[in-house]
């Protein structure tokens, strides 16, 4: 029990000043976090810079890179959604709903575009008749739209 090692001062020295070294260093992931704030600030300046120019009203259509800043100030910085929505260059409203829905469904994607698909006029041709017309085509190479129609 009365076990004796034989410690080199040398090596225990040169393990507390590497420890004293390894936390003076700015981690990984500060780095990371630092590249990427100054990326989004670069975005920011190209996003007001586009919002200055078009400054039209209207019906609104999101840049990927508001987008980009939105998700950024959302889900990294944890702003709420208005301060989100305001700070990239998005309507209050659609920023909640974009929270809302990013919330809701995690496997949405923000960059695809929305459509309103409730509002869709009914298809005039039901599945089979389509069927029916592409075989009708593919047998009658040089049927013209007579034969189709008759």
């Amino acid at each position: 029990m009365g076990r004796v090692e034989d410690i080199d001062p040398l090596h225990l020295e040169a393990l507390t000043t590497f420890r004293k070294y390894k936390q003076a260093q700015p981690s990984e992931q500060e780095r990371m976090r630092d590249e990427l704030d100054e990326t989004m600030n670069e975005v920011s300046l190209r996003t007001k810079e586009k919002t200055s120019e078009d400054g039209k009203k209207g019906h609104n259509v999101y840049s990927p890179d508001q987008k980009v800043l939105f998700l950024y100030y959302l889900q990294v910085k944890l702003y709420k959604a208005v301060k989100a929505a305001k700070l990239s260059g998005v309507t209050e409203r659609t920023g909640q709903k974009w929270a809302k829905r990013l919330k809701d469904d995690p496997e949405w994607n923000i960059f695809e575009k929305q459509t309103n698909c409730d509002k869709r006029k009914t298809e005039v041709l039901q599945q089979e008749h389509k069927e029916y017309i592409i075989n009708l085509y593919d047998q009658h190479l040089q049927g013209g739209t007579r034969c189709g129609c008759s």
